[in-house]
């Protein structure tokens, strides 16, 4: 979990320096504050893997599904705010529609 806010951190003063130097001062806090949020959530769907209570396959769909959500949204706000990303748009559409998937899985792995 510290390794994952770690780098959350580390992403997030990446992408508010690039804003606060276009003149994007406005949105700085907002993306602070989704990007903390996010970085929670992808911590704590990882920490359904050290769980004894979540089945081995329903932790690895959520872990899986979370990172690839937490993915989606690392190449929308990295396209919109740092230098664009050469297909960008597919691959936030894939790694979002995926990640979905992969919570919706672990979900109904562990508890249907």
């Amino acid at each position: 979990m510290i390794v994952i806010l770690v780098n959350g951190v580390r992403l997030i003063r990446r992408i508010t320096a690039v804003m606060r130097a276009k003149g994007q001062g406005a949105l700085v806090n907002p993306v602070i504050v989704y990007g903390l949020v996010i970085s929670l959530m992808l911590s704590a769907a990882m920490s359904t893997i050290s769980d004894p209570a979540w089945r081995t396959n329903a932790a690895l769909f959520v872990s899986l599904g979370a990172f690839l959500f937490y993915i989606s949204d690392l190449i929308l706000a990295w396209n919109k705010f740092v230098a664009p990303i050469r297909n960008a748009r597919i691959f936030n559409i894939a790694t979002y529609h995926l990640g979905q998937i992969g919570l919706i899985a672990g979900i109904v792995s562990q508890f249907g």
